[in-house]
């Protein structure tokens, strides 16, 4: 594991873009492996509002206000999965980075081509080009 992960594992709430309600999603995969591992997780999804049997927010800025208002806690102590096609996770990426959110792990085939660059010019702690969350 290497140090972008072990950060990204330490946060206290997690949000996972692109979550799904077909159990054959990776979406929903990485949904039910931080509620396997007893992490606070939201799932973020414009088109449902409940998946897993929790409550869903519509994008990254109602992630920050259910950490803010519900736990009490900053941007910083979010860790955002991004399980989306690459072009939709460079929008979540800049979304990330506007509201504070600085640690992301992008799943094998979400990255945009630039993520390296993107990351680093949005001041975001990037975990890409694999390995999977499921592997940690």
């Amino acid at each position: 594991m290497n140090s972008n992960q072990a950060v990204f594992l330490s946060k206290k709430i997690y949000g996972v873009a692109g979550a799904s309600v077909d159990k054959s999603k990776f979406g929903n995969t990485v949904l039910v492996w931080y509620k396997q591992h007893n992490k606070t997780v939201v799932p973020i999804n414009p088109k449902e509002q409940i998946i897993e049997g929790l409550p869903v927010v519509r994008d990254v800025n109602d992630l920050v206000k259910v950490a803010t208002t519900q736990f009490n806690l900053l941007p910083q102590d979010i860790g955002l999965s991004i399980v989306t096609p690459p072009k939709v996770s460079e929008h979540i990426l800049r979304q990330a980075a506007e509201v504070g959110i600085k640690n992301v792990w992008m799943q094998p085939g979400s990255e945009p081509a630039n993520w390296q660059n993107l990351s680093s010019e949005l001041g975001l702690l990037a975990v890409g080009g694999g390995p999977c969350i499921l592997k940690s």
